[in-house]
């Protein structure tokens, strides 16, 4: 295992019961109420970006449900407390002003974050280049989108976790890069009490409460400090185990508290 540590997450290590390449971690803030939760949906479309500054970092994903409902979930930490912010989705990658293709006002919270998980009424979004953080009309930060179907301007993810439920809100999204034998693992917490923590990547669905060791393919382990919020990213080996993966456990100083579906992309 690999552990660094951090100014506001205390300690943080990847383990896997397969191979561990790189692990890093990055520190974040508490969290805000959801907006709203989201029926289940089948990944077409989808659409993941994440942002790594200095400051605010998180990750927003757009998704189109079967029925052709355009859902945005959203999770960021290290925003300035009690603030406006739009998340504004541009027709241009980063590097290009470009053109505005819709806007997502919200406010953050007292401690510096927001998460919701929300109807999006604009198909249009979808054909978004970059997504960009404004806070009063400024850029604060920009980020390319990633097509789950392999055919956008970088490679795509292949599982995205969306939890909002009581002791855990956040998005957890595994992502391709150039190198197949590599993945980007991404993590966005919010709302999370002190303690030492545990996200376990399971083969077993939530309706199962038996776990056995080798049910979980990766897993991350981190502790809490008072600020309540956990932001990092992750490098590890590709391993075809991988397609076994079908929820993500959030445990508390050894227990379970939360339970999520996990979504594959189509992408091969």
């Amino acid at each position: 295992m690999c552990g660094g540590r951090l100014s506001v997450v205390e300690e943080s290590s990847l383990f896997s019961i397969r191979r561990l390449l790189l692990a890093a971690g990055a520190a974040g803030m508490v969290a805000s109420v959801a907006v709203g939760p989201v029926a289940g949906y089948t990944l077409q479309n989808v659409l993941v970006s994440s942002f790594k500054s200095p400051g605010p970092a998180g990750t927003v994903a757009l998704t189109k449900t079967g029925a052709g409902t355009l859902n945005l979930s959203y999770s960021l930490v290290g925003l300035s407390p009690n603030s406006e912010y739009e998340i504004r989705f541009n027709n241009r990658k980063c590097a290009s002003p470009g053109a505005a293709i819709a806007d997502v006002a919200f406010k953050s919270s007292g401690k510096g974050t927001s998460f919701a998980s929300t109807i999006l009424d604009d198909a249009a979004a979808l054909t978004s280049k970059s997504a960009r953080l404004m806070r009063n009309g400024t850029q604060v930060d920009c980020a390319l989108f990633a097509d789950f179907n392999g055919d956008g301007d970088v490679d795509g993810a292949d599982f995205l976790t969306i939890i909002d439920k009581p002791g855990a809100k956040g998005i957890v999204d595994l992502q391709r890069t150039a190198d197949p034998a590599i993945d980007r693992l991404v993590i966005t917490l919010v709302g999370l009490q002190p303690g030492a923590y545990t996200l376990r990547a399971s083969t077993k669905p939530c309706s199962s409460t038996h776990h056995h060791p080798t049910d979980t393919i990766l897993g991350y382990q981190w502790g809490v400090s008072q600020s309540g919020g956990f932001k990092a990213q992750t490098t590890v080996t590709h391993e075809s185990g991988f397609e076994a993966w079908v929820s993500i456990r959030v445990l508390l100083d050894g227990q379970q508290i939360v339970c999520a579906k996990t979504y594959k992309s189509f992408a091969p």
